[in-house]
């Protein structure tokens, strides 16, 4: 009698231990819902204080972003091929870049500002250098920050002004001239008919 309890017990605790087991063991392919976590902040300490720099240094010009997909920036020349131009959407929704600057008044691209946290022993990330090289063929204005204790907000509102300014003119001279290819064109209700 003894001996059947030791073994029914002994025979409970194995089955107990095996659904244990299974349960710890369990196979996440076969869950149907992936347990996601919510981060406690968009961004670190030091992004943090860059952005609120940033803000400052923005004033009522512009509207800062963070965190922004590359692919909400720029899009692919559809006169390429079908097979590089289907590729890129989705190495540009895998980029994102630190701050985008937008006008305030009609929410178009000013510039993108990239926060540089690597050290001097550590070489650029590739995904920074694409960002980079992505950015600079699309014409994109482009800053690049230090990461900084401290940021001083008086210099980076002179190397926005300073990256942007032409980048203003520019683009009154293509209004300017897009205004004038518009007067000069003849109205087709005053041509004369020859008789």
């Amino acid at each position: 009698m003894d001996m059947e309890f030791v073994l029914l017990t002994f025979m409970v605790m194995l089955l107990l231990m095996s659904l244990v087991w299974r349960f710890l063991r369990r196979d996440t392919r076969t869950q149907k819902t992936i347990p996601y976590l919510r981060h406690i902040s968009l961004l670190n300490q030091n992004e943090h204080h860059c952005f609120k720099a940033i803000k400052q240094a923005a004033g009522d010009r512009y509207d800062v972003h963070c965190k922004v997909c590359l692919s909400s920036i720029i899009t692919a020349d559809k006169h390429i091929s079908k097979s590089l131009w289907s590729s890129a959407p989705q190495s540009l929704r895998e980029h994102t870049v630190d701050f985008l600057l937008t006008d305030v008044e009609n929410s178009q691209i000013a510039c993108v500002i990239e926060l540089d946290d690597n050290k001097p022993y550590r070489p650029r990330k590739a995904r920074d250098i694409l960002s980079q090289e992505v950015l600079r063929n699309a014409k994109v204005p482009y800053i690049r920050l230090d990461t900084m204790p401290a940021y001083d907000v008086e210099e980076i509102a002179r190397s926005i002004e300073a990256l942007l300014k032409p980048v203003q003119q520019a683009s009154l001279i293509d209004e300017s001239a897009e205004a004038l290819r518009i007067v000069i064109e003849p109205d087709q209700s005053s041509r004369r008919t020859k008789l």
